[in-house]
């Protein structure tokens, strides 16, 4: 492999990153976010910082709203607002399931089951947050066993 993207990701384990070939996320659906390649490093890394940062971008993505269109076309939403309106659809006993209720239950396990393994690595370093956290952290964590 010449180039490499690393990641974690509960499909992959949660120990350790996963290991690709740079090129492998132009392969997923073009219209949709996969990864952003970054060539060169400008700065030296701060572990601190982007920990920080991809927890704020967590809870602003759960927190984005999309406009749905006033005549009912369907369209993609993110965050809350999409399992919401997933779980409101899995009340209609009559409604047909397909292949996007598969993808929210998949979206759903990998991301909680990651959360818990992230939440648990950040604890101990953060002291002052460890009160605030430790719910979270738990409630995940169980639901890494399901």
């Amino acid at each position: 492999m010449k180039e490499a993207v690393y990641g974690r990701g509960s499909y992959e384990g949660l120990d350790g990153y996963a290991i690709a070939d740079e090129n492998r996320t132009a392969e997923w659906i073009p219209s949709w976010p996969s990864a952003i390649l970054i060539k060169d490093k400008v700065i030296k890394f701060n572990a601190q910082e982007a920990e920080l940062s991809s927890l704020k971008e967590a809870v602003k993505h759960a927190h984005t709203i999309m406009e749905i269109p006033a005549d009912g076309k369907w369209v993609r939403l993110e965050g809350l607002q999409c399992y919401d309106r997933w779980a409101n659809d899995f009340q209609d006993p009559n409604r047909k399931r397909d292949i996007g209720d598969l993808c929210c239950i998949s979206t759903y396990r990998t991301t909680h089951r990651a959360a818990g393994g992230f939440m648990k690595e950040l604890v101990p370093k953060y002291p002052e947050a460890k009160r605030i956290w430790k719910k979270p952290q738990n409630i995940l964590l169980r639901k890494q066993k399901l």
